[in-house]
């Protein structure tokens, strides 16, 4: 005999139901709307046109705006900018030099190109001077090597100095900063620190405007369930009738079926047949068609055959076709490429079939 089951509750689970911890249901559907509130933002951030900035760091420290007029460099002294600044709603990039960054190239298997950020993380400490809590880092696009591995370069600069310059440019109103540098002309931008400002204001309204639709979509599923218990009796006594009327006529279809009297059973056993056979128009086309095409497939329908396959010269077939006497007006349709194999051409062609058609033996 089985023992009687209990339902264990520790002191631990009692107190997180006193503490009133969300379930791991809620828990998935917070983090569900979370991810969909952060892609929406960005999607509507990248639906958003702004202006852009970008500011080149010259050898004197100094940063020059990028297809400019010429004009004195932007100065970074002492935490803040030596001019005033108005890039509201835009986006800003300050592209560092080279010499204030460590560029390290690093190789490892393909396969590790879908965890390049742990990797690279738990290698700033060793290819750089700074720890990871300590650098600003990013890495360019893998390249593919020899013997199924991938390179990379990596580009780490000291976080602190950084992370002010982004600050002060995102005081300044700008709605997106970035920091970027390059190893050499004219390789890309490494972005080696990223900030987008309001982007959590951004997602919490995207966040409460889905978890409304969600409140929407629940309310109506409710009224659903209502309806359908309410309506539920009266709609299976409808089927009900419904399957008994049709249980009556298809007994009396049967019965004029078995007679023979019904002239629409007649007329509909005549024209049958006087349909060709299938079997009979797939014997003419192989005898129609060379020995060096083959079918893939056959559809006949209306008085229509319609073929497709393989064949080594795809344009004689029209001809061999219609010098059957069982086929007429044979027209490609569509356009013939070569076969994935590289033997052969693929073709479909439609045709008429003669009526009544016979193959003699």
């Amino acid at each position: 005999m089985s023992q009687p089951t209990h339902l264990v509750s520790t002191p631990a689970m009692a107190r997180a139901r006193a503490a009133g911890q969300p379930s791991a249901a809620s828990r998935w559907i917070d983090a569900r709307l979370d991810d969909a509130a952060r892609a929406m933002a960005r999607l509507s951030d990248g639906l958003r046109r702004r202006r852009r900035f970008v500011f080149v760091e010259q050898a004197d420290g100094g940063f020059l705006r990028e297809a400019a007029k010429p004009g004195a460099p932007l100065r970074w002294e002492d935490g803040r900018f030596s001019d005033p600044t108005n890039w509201r709603g835009g986006e800003v990039e300050f592209r560092l030099a080279a010499q204030r960054c460590v560029f390290r190239e690093l190789e490892l298997p393909a396969r590790a190109g879908e965890f390049l950020e742990g990797v690279v993380r738990t290698q700033i400490d060793r290819i750089t001077p700074w720890r990871v809590s300590e650098a600003a880092f990013g890495w360019g696009p893998p390249q593919p090597r020899e013997g199924d591995r991938i390179a990379f370069w990596v580009a780490a600069a000291k976080r602190g100095p950084i992370l002010a310059l982004a600050e002060a440019a995102a005081a300044a109103g700008a709605a997106s900063v970035a920091i970027t540098t390059r190893r050499e002309e004219p390789s890309a931008p490494i972005e080696i620190l990223g900030r987008r400002v309001g982007a959590a204001a951004r997602q919490g309204r995207w966040r409460f405007t889905l978890l409304a639709l969600l409140g929407v979509a629940m309310a109506a599923a409710a009224g659903a369930l209502i309806a359908q218990q309410t309506l539920g009796a009266h709609l299976s006594e409808r089927l009900d009738a419904l399957g008994a009327d049709i249980a009556q006529k298809r007994t009396a279809l049967l019965r004029l079926e078995h007679a023979g009297e019904d002239p629409a059973a007649q007329a509909l056993d005549a024209r049958k047949r006087a349909a060709p056979s299938a079997v009979v128009v797939l014997e003419a086309l192989s005898r129609a068609l060379p020995d060096d095409a083959y079918l893939t497939e056959m559809r006949l329908e209306g008085g229509k055959v319609e073929i497709a396959g393989v064949a080594a010269n795809a344009a004689s077939l029209i001809h061999a076709i219609e010098t059957s006497p069982h086929f007429s007006r044979a027209t490609f349709t569509a356009p013939t490429t070569r076969a994935a194999d590289d033997n052969g051409e693929t073709f479909r062609i439609e045709a008429q079939v003669a009526p009544r058609l016979t193959v003699a033996p």
